[in-house]
């Protein structure tokens, strides 16, 4: 059984609507024990739309599961896109700021990447050794060389 239902056929009326007026009120409210608080449904149009012109546009907070979680069949579960600040910010206070895991790619960057930090990674260490032995069979060479004009000229 529904408690407040609103039907309409107007593209410009709310088939529900909420206003609070009051500072730091909700609009809006909706609780459940076990099932979602608030559902929102469409067959063609966003499923949920949410504006605000002086805080976040979506806040979400969880305690023991991800606060957000985006999934898409076909798409990207997650865009994230801003005219003058970054397309997406990650920071944590005692694990990874971003994880990334693909079959083909954990990232893909199209564009100048900074970094600011090491980069840790066994594959860099294991040619940064095998550099630093060229460089010194290359300075071994440069000796030898130099060493055999030496006796050429002499000659």
């Amino acid at each position: 059984m529904v408690n407040v239902t609103g039907t309409t056929n107007e593209s410009s009326i709310a088939g529900v609507f909420g206003e609070n007026t009051g500072q730091g009120g909700v609009g809006v409210a909706g609780v459940s024990d076990t099932g979602d608080g608030v559902r929102a449904v469409s067959k063609s149009g966003n499923g949920l739309s949410a504006f605000s012109t002086g805080s976040v546009g979506v806040f979400a907070e969880a305690q023991g599961e991800p606060g957000v979680v985006g999934n898409s069949k076909s798409n990207d579960g997650v865009r994230a896109v801003s005219q003058d600040g970054n397309g997406v910010s990650a920071f944590s206070t005692n694990g990874t700021g971003i994880f990334a895991k693909g079959p083909t790619n954990a990232g893909f960057f199209e564009g100048d990447v900074v970094i600011t930090g090491d980069i840790d990674n066994d594959r860099i260490s294991l040619l940064e050794a095998r550099i630093q032995q060229l460089e010194h069979v290359v300075l071994q060479l440069q000796t030898t060389v130099n060493a055999l004009a030496t006796v050429s000229h002499a000659h």
